[in-house]
């Protein structure tokens, strides 16, 4: 091998470094640049697996950038930015100075220099260093420790001790300056000397103006044929008068924005949404995730321990074999030796609580799919599950839910999400200040985070007046937001025509549920209604949510239980859903009909057992925590999860609702509320008149009618008199008796004595002839 060899090779291996060394150098920049304070927490272990690093460059990315942010501050920007533009340049073959132990002086002491000058200013860029957790620190933990002012919040640093701020301040800035002139002596002095050398050789090689004219005529005299001193490049500068670009700029038509409508994009966005325009909210919008502490592996060692020694006190054969750390509460497991009944475990409640020091206990008799008990106890430090947590977790960017909401996360810390089409109605309930408000809010933060209006429609109830007063500029609105119960049963009553009309909606198209309906392949000619309007391509869910049940339920408590029933019979398949609430669940509110129609419940802290088997059928709902503790019966099954709830402040509300109000209007039904006039028949000469939100179908209506009939002429207004003459079973007549005292028809039954009828005092002509027809249909 030749020296030529050997010189190439190395010029090689030169290359190499250096562009190793500039990628090198853009990798830390961009992982400075791309720091976010809740990388720490995935890298301490302080939050689940599944939230993801959102650094540019990764783990990496995370920890270089946590670590020198953390031991000199914003001065890393700057040093880095100098090394990367150092290596770009010596990239470039530009003359530069061999690296030396000079050098990598030059980088401390400019790194170290600018340090100790931030940490002498400790509100330098406040808004920056709060965001990147340096308050207080601009310089880092370097900067602060050696230079921190006396004013600061923080001890007085070292060199600031010594020499005062000032003089700190002197000598911090000589050695960065100092640093600073090291880099540039390497970097960048030969390659200055380099370009001011050319300027001069530029400047003195360029004749005057005087010296330029001369020439060019003496050349023209001498030289009168001029295509003997053209060269062939010469076409070259002729191109640049007349440069292609603008050819090509011209068929752009930038200055007319209306050509753009004439491709076939912006139709087919059109028809697929009534908002093509418009963007979901972002997590950016939510509060930045905190960093968090670990679950406390130690204490549930020492709690552990005290279980064993309260199960060995007691003479129990037992042994605790593990334990499961969720946000608020651990859940540890106890393995019973064979033999010993599980009640004896379950009795030792109270004593085991003061044993672990712990406000309240729930025990799992035995875990559900498990040979062993459960002991659910209180951590000793809760950590808050964030909204925006469970919204960058992947099981809400995986979920395949048709309506997924975030409810927080069970006892292992996994994110709980609920699928409200499965589920397919909700009902919330819980002591007051237990959590049931922000759990409503985080149910409609979900669905606004996935649907636009087009997709989503909303019908609020808050009877309280100030729980959704933010949403009020919802563009997902169908109303305004109901505070008055006088209108629930018309906003009710009109969901339910909703549904009947969508019903045959699919019935026309041929569809069983929404989700087909939704999903066919347009029609080439438009299908009409029964109204002669053309169908809609999709249809949007619809959720009724209602605050609070007990006091629209104390107001026409029949009418609401027999719409929410309808409603959570037929509802699911057309896309309406119900989520009802309430704080007071007891056996008026919460009735047997709305249980049955409502298998997915929700139960935060209650004052008793009686309320927690009122909601959930089972005790458990008593020992609850509060502050978003909740037990959620999931529609699957009947097994429990305890699961913390998630936070949403009412400031990230106010920044979502903003961001979509300023996107759409709502579009309100306008007939939702409209008194409509009741319907008069004539029986036997008398008028009687119908509700108008009456919900007998025309088969009901006839035998209603006939009913009047035969109380007119007979005088009898009983429900099994009625039975008897119309042949129907009793549940139909007592409900046709009652329809009847609605309509005034009939007084109410007062004690033994029959109800007074109402009508009818004109009993001539009209009442013989009423009762001719009934005579003869029995004939």
């Amino acid at each position: 091998m030749n020296e030529g060899d050997i010189t190439q090779g190395r010029n090689m291996i030169g290359f190499l470094g250096r562009v190793f060394g500039a990628c090198f150098m853009a990798l830390l920049l961009l992982s400075l640049l791309s720091f976010h304070a809740e990388d720490s927490t995935v890298l301490e272990g302080g939050v689940g697996a599944y939230v993801e690093i959102e650094n540019w460059i990764g783990r990496f990315g995370a920890w270089f950038s946590q670590k020198i942010l953390y031991a000199f501050g914003l001065a890393s920007y700057p040093t880095v930015a100098l090394l990367l533009l150092a290596s770009t340049v010596r990239l470039m073959n530009q003359p530069a100075r061999k690296i030396t132990l000079s050098y990598l002086l030059g980088i401390g002491l400019f790194l170290f220099g600018l340090s100790m000058v931030l940490g002498n200013f400790p509100n330098f860029m406040k808004p920056l260093t709060t965001y990147l957790n340096l308050s207080q620190i601009p310089g880092g933990v370097l900067g602060q420790r050696l230079c921190a002012p006396a004013s600061a919040q923080n001890a007085i640093g070292w060199i600031s001790n010594i020499v005062n701020s000032t003089g700190a301040l002197i000598l911090t800035g000589t050695m960065t300056a100092t640093g600073l002139y090291i880099l540039f002596f390497y970097d960048y002095q030969l390659m200055v000397i380099k370009l001011w050398k050319d300027y001069k050789e530029r400047q003195a090689s360029q004749p005057t103006i005087e010296e330029e004219t001369e020439p060019e005529v003496a050349i023209e005299s001498l030289n009168p044929e001029p295509e003997e001193f053209i060269p062939e490049p010469e076409p070259k500068p002729k191109a640049v008068k007349a440069p292609i670009i603008k050819r090509t700029a011209q068929p752009v038509a930038i200055k007319n924005p209306k050509s753009t409508p004439v491709t076939s994009a912006p139709p087919a966005q059109k028809a697929s949404s009534d908002f093509p325009n418009y963007r979901l909210p972002s997590t950016k919008l939510l509060n930045q995730i905190p960093s968090k502490t670990g679950t406390g592996g130690n204490d549930n060692d020492v709690k552990k321990q005290v279980l064993q020694q309260t199960m060995e006190s007691f003479g129990i054969d037992a042994k605790v074999v593990g334990a499961m750390s969720g946000p608020r509460v651990t859940l540890f497991e106890i393995r019973p030796a064979p033999g010993v009944k599980v009640e004896k475990i379950s009795s030792l409640q109270n004593n085991i609580a003061m044993s672990l020091k712990a406000e309240s206990l729930r025990i799992l008799t035995p875990i559900p799919g498990k040979d062993s008990v459960g002991i659910e106890v209180p951590n000793s430090s809760a950590s808050a599950v964030h909204f925006r947590e469970l919204l960058q977790s992947p099981s809400w960017r995986d979920t395949k839910g048709s309506l997924p909401i975030c409810l927080g996360k069970d006892i292992s810390g996994k994110p709980e999400i609920m699928d409200l089409a499965r589920a397919p109605h909700l009902l919330i309930a819980g002591a007051t200040g237990a959590g049931k408000s922000v759990c409503m809010n985080t149910l409609i933060m979900s669905l606004l985070f996935r649907f636009r209006p087009d997709e989503l429609k909303l019908i609020l109830v808050d009877p309280k007046v100030v729980e959704f007063t933010a949403y009020a500029s919802l563009p997902h609105l169908v109303t305004p937001v109901i505070s008055d119960v006088k209108k629930v049963p018309q906003a009710l009553n009109w969901a339910v025509n909703e549904m009947e009309r969508r019903y045959r909606m699919l019935a026309k198209i041929g569809s069983k549920n929404i989700a087909g309906f939704n999903a066919r392949k347009p029609e080439a000619e438009p299908v009409m209604d029964e109204d002669g309007n053309p169908i809609p391509n999709k249809l949007p869910y619809i959720v009724v949510i209602i605050d609070e049940l007990a006091d629209i339920m104390m107001t026409s408590k029949q009418e609401i239980e027999t719409l929410l029933a309808r409603i959570a019979q037929k509802a699911r398949a057309i896309g309406i859903h119900a989520v009802i609430a309430t704080q007071r669940p007891s056996v008026n509110v919460i009735t047997g009909v709305i249980k049955a129609n409502f298998p997915t419940r929700i139960a935060f802290q209650v004052t008793s057992i009686t309320d927690s088997r009122t909601i959930l059928d089972v005790k458990g709902a008593e020992a609850l925590l509060g502050r978003g503790d909740m037990l959620y019966k999931p529609p699957s099954g009947s097994k429990l999860s305890r699961t913390q709830g998630c936070l949403v402040d009412d400031d990230e509300i106010d920044r979502v609702i903003s961001f979509i109000s300023e996107q759409a209007e709502a579009e309100f039904v306008q007939d939702m509320f409209k008194e409509a006039k009741p319907e008069t028949t004539t029986v036997g000469g008398v008028t009687v008149s119908a509700p108008p939100d009456s919900d007998f179908s025309e088969g009901d209506e006839e035998l209603i009618q006939q009913a009047i009939g035969v109380i007119l002429q007979d005088k009898r207004a009983t429900t099994s008199y009625i039975q008897r003459k119309l042949r129907i079973g009793y549940n139909k007549a007592s409900i046709i008796i009652e329809e009847l005292e609605r309509r005034g028809v009939v007084g109410p039954q007062i004690g033994s004595a029959p109800r007074d009828i109402l009508i009818g005092d004109n009993e001539g002509a009209g009442a013989s002839e009423a009762s001719e027809q009934p005579a003869d249909s029995e004939a």
